[in-house]
């Protein structure tokens, strides 16, 4: 902290203090000395109060600092305009594309669905980064899938390659169990047109028997720099 905001942060416990003390303060001294019938209170139950009154201050000096900040974060976000809302759907079937949506907002720049790595990398799936996405648009996005358990260019690579089923089903062998759902997540990063940082986590719900997939995506969070 500099001189120039340690002054200001000291100038701004003082203004608490003093409106402490000539405040609850002052009352609570007048009632002590009228309980106990004398002109002067004590100096140490003085010390005690312009202390405690001192604490008092210096906390609510934070407050007034942290909601300074918090109502500047909410002027530039006013003035940067509603954040792109990008969420993914799935139409739970062999070789579905993923389809990221822009629900509303602005548009989403660089978007890009994070990497997936199942079992130290038996099994990868990695996803290209789309330019942009307007709002009110959809983008398809398959996976390119590599497995180590699958020889490349065999029928059976061409058939897995770019299929987001597999990537589930190699989830389900991995962390399924008793026939239940096995849950994972998606996490796709993307940025409004000043540049700020979005992350979108999706979830989804996959039940191998029943070939059914639900997906629910969270609202869409900042990403510090």
């Amino acid at each position: 902290m500099n001189m120039k905001k340690l002054r200001k942060h000291l100038s701004a416990v003082l203004k608490h203090w003093i409106a402490l003390m000539s405040g609850a303060a002052s009352v609570a001294i007048g009632v002590f000395e009228q309980s106990r019938g004398i002109t002067a209170i004590p100096s140490w139950i003085f010390l005690i109060i312009s202390t405690g009154c001192f604490f008092i201050a210096f906390h609510l000096a934070w407050l007034d600092k942290d909601k300074e900040l918090l109502d500047k974060e909410k002027e530039l976000q006013t003035s940067l305009g509603p954040a792109p809302e990008v969420v993914l759907e799935w139409q739970c079937a062999k070789r579905n594309p993923l389809i990221a949506h822009n629900l509303r907002g602005s548009t989403a720049y660089h978007v890009k669905i994070k990497d997936v790595a199942i079992n130290e990398d038996r099994l990868t799936a990695k996803f290209e980064e789309v330019s942009h996405i307007q709002e009110g648009a959809s983008v398809a996005m398959l996976p390119v899938v590599t497995d180590k358990f699958v020889k490349p260019h065999t029928e059976e690579w061409n058939a897995i390659n770019d299929d987001f089923m597999h990537v589930l089903e190699i989830t389900y062998q991995t962390w399924g169990r008793d026939f239940d759902p096995v849950r994972t997540a998606l996490f796709m990063d993307y940025e409004d047109r000043n540049g700020r940082q979005y992350r979108t986590v999706c979830n989804i719900e996959f039940d191998r028997f029943k070939e059914t997939a639900i997906v629910t995506c969270e609202p869409p969070k900042p990403v510090a720099a």
